[in-house]
């Protein structure tokens, strides 16, 4: 059973909540100590690996790139080895991205040891993906409001059922509102067959209201690059409460690049669309740079509250009173709630 988890899908949830619980399940849990395989699975599979991700301009010798994909399956081997007829789950993000060809690679590999090879993944509808994906690019870096989006559902199902087989690919649509108590790992532990109930489980992914996202793009806008201070002056503006991030329909539209014939051939083959209502919440949404420039006074003034110091709002104030929320002054307890 392969998981493979895509960008904003609870894919963390479900790869701790795998490791913590294995004891309790039918299945082996398949890792390295890491619940999220993708680097094993880079190891064991990728073309490339030269260019991927901690190898790139490492300049890794033919040889020892192939000693790590040896090392790599040889390691995987050896856990399967060691299961017998019990069945396995693996998750990997990395396997959702991963060209037909590396693919192919992975499923011969495991085709040679297992009879039945099932895949799950969960796509998240495209607004909403939209919306989470700038907010944790934010976190990081300056990032702008209009780049644009592929709508690259349908050429992922196609290369997953080539290589797996239509049967053997479980497209499920991530939408709390339809998982049992809105639980994902339960949600996940139904569809493979698991007979057990999920405990909640913690997963700190920092989510930021819209106050917050609107403080932290001054920031970003002053100071475009990483800082070491970034996951602090995050960490506080998770205390800011109020409403989600929206992104405004007209601003949808103009930032998704797809064929209406890719989106009719993607919920024909799997049953659901990733479109929602989209102007359900377009009352407060933003449609601008300028919406995301206007910080509400109820979030100024929680903020001079946090960093001890009278509001400014003269260029650069803002995203200096940001700034200040790096250093070492006690939190306080969020105003200005939505």
């Amino acid at each position: 059973m392969l998981h493979l988890g895509t960008r904003k899908t609870g894919t963390t949830a479900i790869q701790q909540y795998l490791a913590k619980h294995q004891q309790d399940l039918s299945r082996h849990f398949l890792h390295r100590g890491d619940p999220n395989s993708s680097l094993w699975m880079t190891q064991a599979f990728s073309d490339n690996l030269g260019d991927k991700g901690i190898y790139k301009g490492r300049n890794l010798s033919p040889e020892e790139l192939a000693r790590l994909r040896e090392l790599a399956r040889w390691g995987l081997s050896r856990q399967i080895n060691k299961l017998g007829s019990k069945d396995a789950v693996l998750s990997a993000e990395v396997m959702a991205s991963m060209s037909e060809e590396e693919l192919a690679e992975a499923r011969t590999f495991f085709s040679q040891r297992f009879t039945d090879i099932a895949t799950h993944i969960y796509f998240r509808p495209m607004k909403s993906l939209m919306e989470s994906s700038f907010q944790e690019r934010l976190k990081h870096r300056h990032t702008n409001l209009e780049e644009d989006y592929a709508f690259a559902y349908p050429s992922r199902i196609r290369i997953l059922d080539k290589v797996f087989g239509k049967s053997q690919v479980h497209v499920h649509k991530f939408d709390r509102r339809h998982f049992p108590d809105g639980n994902i790992v339960q949600h996940f532990l139904n569809a493979i067959g698991e007979n057990h109930t999920a405990q909640t489980l913690s997963v700190d992914n920092e989510s930021l209201s819209l106050p917050a996202i609107q403080l932290l793009y001054h920031y970003r806008k002053a100071q475009p690059a990483r800082d070491i201070n970034d996951r602090k002056i995050v960490r506080r503006l998770t205390e800011l409460e109020g409403p989600p991030l929206r992104f405004h329909s007209t601003l949808y539209d103009k930032l998704l690049r797809r064929k209406s014939r890719d989106m009719d051939e993607f919920e024909k083959r799997v049953g659901f669309s990733v479109d929602e209502d989209l102007c359900a919440n377009d009352a407060g949404a933003i449609s601008s740079e300028e919406d995301l420039l206007a910080v509400p006074p109820s979030a100024l003034d929680w903020l001079a509250e946090a960093i001890q110091q009278p509001v400014t709002t003269s260029e650069g104030g803002v995203a200096s009173m940001v700034m200040a929320l790096g250093d070492d002054a006690p939190s306080c307890t969020a105003n200005g709630r939505a």
